[in-house]
Formats: C-alpha cells, sequence, structure tokens
C-alpha cells in the first residue's frame, strides 16, 4: 500500500486534510501554548527573551512575505508558460503515422497542462487573504501604561506569533504544493520536446528513404512524371476492419468522404498548387487466416483493394464543385506499399502523399 502511495505521490501530490481530531487537538494545542506564555514569568531574563522574540516575529513576517513572493513569481510562469504549452498541442502531428505516439503525447501534454493549472491554483491559494495578528496602537499604549512594559511586550509578541503561525504555516504549504505541480509541469514539458526532437531526427533519417522508394515506384506507374517531382504526406484513411475494404463504422462512405475533405481543404486553404495525389494501400503486418486468406491470397491484394476503395471514393468528391481547382490532377495508386516493421498500428491503413 506505501508503495501505491509513493507512486501516486509522484504523480498527483495530494495536501490530505487534516482529520476533525486534528483539527481539535492543534487548538487545544493552541490555547495550551497562550496559557504558557501567559502565565510564565518572563521577568528573569527579560532583556533575552525580548530580542529573541523580536527576532522570531521578523522571521515569521519573512516567511510569510517570502511564500507571497514566490507565489506571484509562479503565477507569472504559469501565465508566461501556458500559451508555450498550448502552441505545442498542434505539433503532435508529427508522429501522425504511429497512433501509439500520438496517444502519449496526447497524454503528457494533458499531464503537463493539468500540473500547470494545479501550479496556479496552489499559488492563488498562497496569496489568499487570511487571518493576520499584529500589536496595533491600543495594545503598545497598554503595554507602556503597565508596571513591567518589557514583559507585558514579550508577551503580546508571542502570543501574536503563535496565532500567526498556523497561517503562515499554510502559506508555506501552498507555496510548496504550487512548486511540486511547476516542477512537474517543466518534467512533462521537456519529455515532450525530447520526444518531438528525437522524432524529428529519426524522421530525417527516415522520410529520404521511404521518398526514394515512393518515387521509384511512382516512376513506374507513370514515366512522363518529373524527376523534381515534391512529394509530401497528406494523411491516411483508416483504421479499416481487418481483412475487410470496409472502415470500422457502419458509415463507410461518409467517413471515407470526411477524412478526405479534411485533408484538401487543409491543403486549399494554404493555396498548395496539387498536381498529384498517391495512395499506397498499407500491407498489414498480421497474417491473414482462413476465410480471409481465400478471399484475397496475401495482405498485398487486400491493401491494393483498400486503395481502390479510397480511390473511387476520392474520384466521387473530386466532382464536388468545392474542388474544381483540383480537376484535372493525377490520381497514382503504388501497389502493395511497405510493412511498417515492429509496429502493429500502422496496420489497416491506406496513406495519401501529394505531389506539387
Amino acid at each position: 500500500m506505501s508503495k501505491l502511495k509513493a507512486i501516486r505521490e509522484i504523480i498527483f501530490p495530494l495536501l490530505e486534510k487534516p482529520s476533525p481530531e486534528q483539527i481539535q487537538d492543534q487548538r487545544n494545542k493552541l490555547g495550551d501554548d497562550v496559557l504558557r506564555i501567559n502565565s510564565t514569568d518572563w521577568n528573569k531574563n527579560a532583556d533575552l527573551i525580548h530580542t529573541d522574540t523580536v527576532r522570531l516575529y521578523q522571521e515569521e513576517c519573512q516567511r510569510k512575505s517570502s511564500a507571497d513572493v514566490k507565489a506571484g513569481i509562479y503565477l507569472a510562469a504559469v501565465t508566461a508558460f501556458a500559451p508555450v504549452l498550448v502552441s505545442m498541442i498542434p505539433k503532435l502531428l508529427v508522429f501522425n503515422h504511429y497512433i501509439y505516439l500520438v496517444y502519449l503525447s496526447l497524454v503528457i501534454s494533458l499531464l503537463a497542462t493539468f500540473y500547470l493549472l494545479m501550479s496556479g491554483y496552489w499559488a492563488f491559494k498562497t496569496l489568499k487573504v487570511s487571518v493576520s495578528y499584529r500589536l496595533d496602537i491600543g495594545e503598545l499604549i497598554e503595554i507602556n501604561n503597565n508596571a513591567r512594559p518589557k514583559c507585558a511586550y514579550i508577551k503580546d509578541m508571542m502570543t501574536v506569533i503563535t496565532h500567526n503561525k498556523i497561517a503562515v504555516n499554510s502559506k508555506v504549504t501552498c507555496i510548496k504544493m504550487a512548486h511540486e505541480y511547476l516542477l512537474r509541469t517543466f518534467t512533462m514539458f521537456i519529455i515532450l520536446l525530447l520526444m518531438q526532437i528525437t522524432w524529428q531526427e529519426t524522421k530525417a533519417y527516415i522520410t529520404p528513404n521511404l521518398n526514394k522508394n515512393i518515387k521509384e515506384n511512382v516512376k513506374k506507374i507513370d514515366t512522363k512524371l518529373s524527376p523534381k517531382f515534391t512529394i509530401d504526406y497528406l494523411g491516411y484513411i483508416g483504421p479499416f476492419t481487418t481483412a475487410k475494404t470496409e472502415l470500422q463504422t457502419n458509415r463507410v462512405v461518409e467517413t471515407i468522404n470526411y477524412q478526405l475533405k479534411s485533408m484538401l481543404d487543409e491543403k486549399l486553404r494554404l493555396n498548395i498548387n496539387i498536381k498529384t495525389i498517391l495512395l499506397i494501400g498499407i500491407t498489414d503486418r498480421r497474417a491473414l487466416k482462413n476465410e480471409a486468406k481465400k478471399e484475397w491470397g496475401s495482405n498485398k491484394y487486400l491493401a491494393e483493394a483498400r486503395a481502390n476503395k479510397v480511390k473511387t471514393e476520392l474520384l466521387k468528391l473530386l466532382k464536388d464543385k468545392a474542388y474544381q481547382s483540383l480537376k484535372g490532377i493525377q490520381i497514382l495508386q503504388v501497389p502493395y506499399g511497405p510493412t511498417y516493421k515492429n509496429d502493429f498500428s500502422n496496420d489497416r491503413k491506406v496513406d495519401i502523399y501529394y505531389g506539387y
């Protein structure tokens, strides 16, 4: 049980509320401390105790002031960091070929956002107005009129320190919680940043070889294609039902159209002159079994059939008036697209590239 609690504290630091018994014990201790202060004879070492009392009061004031200053700094950090974190969310699409990485980075982003909000919450709570005690003019006049003013000053000042200690301790606890959550925010941010940087470096090695293979396949289909042809990734259609050319939905055609529209609309808004669309049916890594094997023979033919399905729906979509600017573009199909080794998340998809 202690291990689970330790793990929970790492992921989600929680400030446990005191029980009613603990609150009552705290109040009883406070009352006892005040009684002891008032019943003690401070005349024996009045000078020494007076100096230490002033020092204790100044230290408590310093603790309170330090907590408030830190809370202000943390709030400024939260305000500055929030837009940076939000701006990184669209960059999750760099993992578009690997759905598990998208989900993982999304979870990390949500955790970072949650931690950031919690840090701001605890910083606000630190600055929350609380009860504070001090010696005012009336008390100081009474102390001055006392037969033993130094002893009276010590008693009143120690009573003030005792009462203020609870509020100051609460402020310090809140700022510590804000610190813990802000630290976790930065940790999640660094992990997300490292994931994206690592992926970009990895992609720098993978993409040239992938594009080279695609271009070679394209040339086999259309020998008139320019060698300087530029190909970029548009998106994918999927996931398809296992061993089928239908998506995992009852509204197959509408879903394919919706996905195709989303991809094309984005490029048209950017005024990209699309000249060619390339469809690549991804060869599944999972082997076909029984009836599916009899129907398709191999995953290569299943991949080609899925690409044909997408091509049919794409041709229907291009008849729409909204896509008149794409009229006449080439729609090429590379048979038997690449198998992504050690990554089942790319099964049951049709990759779409565009040339410009």
